[in-house]
């Protein structure tokens, strides 16, 4: 009799993934797919399935390659407490190292009786160095509280060396953007099973913050533009960058980092495998991770190179941006000197012509917040505002529905205490995205409203809101819904030619 019920339990979980998920008296949820069950927990009128692993734990000689598929297990899955987020230094802003390697998991939020809504799949931002997606900002439920017309996913990918190292022989190996390709392994996990969880697996929506952007960006130039991981894409301050690493670049950094933790005999990767997660992160390279242009998944080629090309896929996008993306990165910058260093160093390919223009473009005199406030109009420009409208104004010009904003509200509660005159500071839409009530104050309350309810209208194909207007170099001021003039600034014009110069020089 025992054998008999472990062999018809064995089928039910070996069965193909059952078409929604079943709630019992007990305020718990059960989700039956190919490779496991996993049993969630129901919440008011809400039901969580947290810490679903999406890939094999990229541990041991799989650290550093290209994300593998989830492994079966037998028994039920405890998917009612959040699961690990990935090896990092300086979590939640915070010191320390947290986190471990065993992390791609993703969390699925959805209303009770979820069956066939649009899916929101979000990656967090955190400069690739940082983040997770069981942040308290980031919970689900609050957005479904509020519209419960989506199920909301939130993912996790490998971050700092463990994700974005570079270099020729892990380029060699193909195991280069493990992040990114956690990314994409996530969106493919979501459109086979996300049906199970109520949502509609031909309604996925893309939505990135920041770095999060940036690399939905890059998926949307990936593979000669033929991406089919999502069908829309929401970019919150970010598109794919203007300039990537390479292996080539970024080669003497791997070498370095190699030789600080003693490995120095060619072949490098058996040696870093072999090392625990805590000495590596402990030595990581001090340096600004970015996406590797491998030549193969990421293409060495600028935007405008990639867009005359017509190498991008033809999803529609909703582009929102911060009025003041850079300020809180450059809060240190307060001469003109450290400016000029700066500007210098982050665009160290930059010929001492176009240096002398870029300092013209950003001069100090003038500017009410002096040096600071010229490097983070640089810094915000460069990194979130030029790539962001430059998608927005090749899309439309594709004929791909654009639809684009401007958050112009000053924060009633900001993240940042006592961090100076940051204005609408880069990633302070987050809270309203995600009704996260402690940096929402009562006065604001309808502005968040409309902030979510536009990402949900959009996910489920529709205009973000009533009368919103296509792009057509025209964006709408988030607060008022007012139109406005938007396009290519004489600046970004300048950065993106320059930018565009130094590619054709290497080619």
């Amino acid at each position: 009799m025992k054998f008999s019920l472990l062999v018809s339990f064995i089928s039910l979980v070996a069965a193909a993934p059952r078409p929604n998920f079943e709630v019992d008296a007990f305020g718990s949820a059960f989700a039956f797919l190919d490779y496991g069950a996993f049993k969630g927990i129901v919440q008011d009128d809400t039901v969580s399935f947290l810490n679903i692993p999406f890939a094999a734990p990229p541990v041991g000689n799989l650290r550093f390659k290209a994300p593998q598929p989830p492994v079966p297990f037998f028994g039920i899955h405890d998917a009612t407490k959040y699961g690990n987020i990935c090896k990092q230094t300086g979590a939640f802003g915070s010191g320390g190292v947290y986190g471990d390697e065993d992390c791609l998991n993703l969390n699925i939020y959805a209303p009770r009786d979820a069956f066939g809504l649009p899916v929101i799949v979000y990656v967090f931002g955190g400069g690739f160095n940082d983040g997770s997606n069981q942040e308290p900002m980031f919970d689900g439920r609050n957005i479904i509280k509020e519209n419960p017309n989506a199920v909301i996913v939130t993912i996790n990918y490998r971050v700092n060396l463990f994700g974005w190292l570079g270099g020729l022989e892990l380029a060699q190996e193909g195991s280069v953007n493990a992040g990114l390709l956690d990314q994409a392994a996530a969106f493919q996990w979501v459109r086979k099973y996300i049906d199970v969880f109520g949502g509609d697996s031909s309604q996925i929506t893309a939505m990135g913050e920041s770095s999060g952007a940036i690399s939905i960006g890059a998926h949307l130039l990936a593979k000669d533009g033929t991406q089919t991981l999502f069908d829309r894409a929401i970019l919150l301050s970010g598109a794919a960058g203007m300039f990537y690493n390479t292996p080539a670049s970024f080669n003497q950094h791997f070498v370095d980092f190699a030789a600080s933790v003693n490995c120095t005999v060619a072949p490098l990767l058996p040696c870093l495998r072999k090392l625990s997660a805590d000495v590596l992160i402990a030595h990581k390279p001090n340096i600004q991770w970015n996406i590797i242009a491998d030549g193969t998944y990421v293409k060495d080629e600028s935007l405008v190179e990639l867009y005359a090309k017509d190498e991008f896929s033809k999803v529609p996008l909703l582009i929102n941006g911060d009025l003041n993306e850079g300020t809180i990165f450059t809060t240190g910058i307060q001469t003109e000197q450290q400016l000029f260093g700066f500007e210098a160093s982050f665009l160290g390919f930059f010929t001492p012509d176009n240096l002398k223009t870029l300092q013209q473009s950003y001069p100090v005199a003038g500017n009410p917040l002096g040096a600071f406030g010229a490097a983070a109009d640089f810094f915000g420009d460069a990194i979130f505002n030029c790539p962001s409208t430059l998608f927005a104004e090749f899309y439309s010009k594709a004929n791909i529905t654009v639809y684009k904003s401007i958050n112009r509200h000053v924060p009633k509660k900001p993240a940042y205490q006592n961090a100076g005159p940051l204005g609408v500071y880069h990633g302070s839409e987050l809270p309203y995205v995600f009704q996260y009530s402690p940096l929402i104050d009562s006065t604001e309350t309808a502005f968040a409203r409309q902030f979510t309810d536009s990402i949900i209208n959009f996910a489920s194909g529709n205009a973000p809101q009533p009368n919103w207007p296509a792009y057509g170099n025209v964006r709408v001021d988030l607060e008022t819904l007012k139109p406005e003039s938007d396009g290519l600034s004489k600046n970004c014009q300048f950065l993106i030619g320059a930018i565009l110069q130094f590619f054709q020089s290497q080619h």
